[in-house]
């Protein structure tokens, strides 16, 4: 991959999206789940960084902060599930 160019692109106004999932975009185009996800969009950024440890309880492997609102989780499975 070349993280250089992702970062050029996105300088230049383009959006950048990774699919955390095997398959689509489109919830039933999803073929095999690779990664849980959820957010907290109705919550400030600062409550939602470790909000996970009250309501979920599932420690998220990575996050990723998109734009001024959320706080994406992402939980990646040791083995892929069915949608």
């Amino acid at each position: 991959m070349n993280l250089e160019r992702f970062q050029d692109q996105k300088n230049k106004g383009y959006g950048i999206y990774l699919l955390p999932n095997i398959g689509d975009t489109l919830n039933d185009e999803v073929t095999m789940c690779t990664t849980l996800f959820w957010q907290y969009d109705d919550r400030p950024r600062s409550e939602q960084v470790e909000l996970w440890q009250s309501h979920v309880d599932l420690k998220p492997t990575f996050k990723v902060g998109t734009g001024d609102m959320s706080i994406h989780n992402y939980l990646v499975l040791d083995n892929p599930a069915d949608p």
